[in-house]
């Protein structure tokens, strides 16, 4: 069982300040599907469900999302980040924005980011959060 509670403990790092024991447990699950259904365990995952240690989703979305998405991309620069891709939802109502951001090797932690990023959410009254590559696609699959 050790191997499964380390799996579990890593799924909850990967969430940050997001991880509650409810989403926790339900991306755990639907993450060990996945091995499951691939027929690996849980310590030989391959690299496509493992948590990634350098790659991260940075979503937002507000009022002035290309003035939040100029504060983002400061940020990832002042960090030593390198943004990989970035996307749009021209909703309406809603604009949406997403950036995927590999992140330095020797550098600074999911929920550090999370601090800097706050600060772009209350000057641009805009919700800007950040996760895990792996745990955003997982949670935002068709």
């Amino acid at each position: 069982m050790p191997d499964l509670k380390r799996f579990v403990g890593r799924v909850a790092d990967a969430m940050g300040p997001a991880a509650t024991p409810e989403r926790v447990e339900s991306i755990s699950r639907l993450l060990l599907d996945e091995i499951l259904q691939s027929g690996n365990t849980v310590s030989q995952a391959p690299d496509s469900v493992r948590p990634s240690e350098h790659r991260v989703v940075v979503s937002a979305m507000g009022p002035g999302i290309e003035a939040v998405r100029a504060s983002i991309s400061r940020i990832v620069t002042d960090i030593g980040g390198v943004i990989v891709e970035v996307g749009r939802d021209q909703n309406e109502e809603r604009p949406d924005l997403f950036m995927v951001v590999a992140l330095p090797e020797s550098g600074i932690s999911i929920a550090e980011l999370q601090t800097r990023l706050d600060a772009v959410s209350t000057s641009k009254d805009a919700t800007v959060s950040v996760q895990h590559e792996e745990l955003y696609n997982a949670m935002n699959r068709s």
